[in-house]
């Protein structure tokens, strides 16, 4: 994959490492590249992004198309215990699923948890299992030309969150 690419046809500018970095794993050293900036440039670099993605990491998508193109978050398919919902802002998720936040702990959970939310204590022994992201792609056909065929079985795991 290239170090830079050329955001959009008739852009003078090119995307830094920095910031494709950001689009692939979500690294955020862009501190005064705003949101619309980020979208605008994410939708002028995404299929060639994708393409290099896919060929290189197939069953997968990059970090930043987790939050802007995923018709939604992937399933949770077993597992008790919560992981907070970080208020549903689709910015909260991670690779499709939405993650704990850092300042909630077990006892803040058990705290809640009986008085409703219906918020259930994490459980160790049966953490919570989502689909995977080829799963994810596969339920919503959103595999690219030939990139189903190159996944094994493995892929298509659940995952468990630790």
């Amino acid at each position: 994959m290239p170090t830079r690419l050329r955001a959009g046809k008739c852009a003078k500018r090119e995307l830094e490492p920095e910031q494709l970095d950001y689009f692939l794993t979500g690294t955020d050293f862009c501190f005064f590249w705003e949101p619309p900036e980020r979208k605008r440039d994410w939708k002028a670099v995404r299929g060639d992004l994708l393409r290099d993605f896919a060929r290189d990491n197939p069953g997968r998508r990059p970090f930043f198309w987790w939050l802007v193109d995923a018709p939604g978050p992937r399933k949770r398919v077993g597992g008790r215990g919560s992981i907070v919902p970080a208020y549903d802002f689709p910015e909260n998720l991670h690779y499709g699923i939405f993650r704990r936040s850092a300042f909630v702990c077990d006892r803040l959970l058990a705290a809640v948890a009986p008085i409703g939310g219906g918020l259930a204590v994490y459980d160790p022994a049966d953490p919570p299992t989502f689909e995977s992201e080829a799963s994810y792609l596969k339920r919503h056909k959103l595999f690219a030309n030939g990139e189903e065929r190159r996944l094994t079985e493995a892929d298509f795991a659940d995952e468990v969150i630790r």
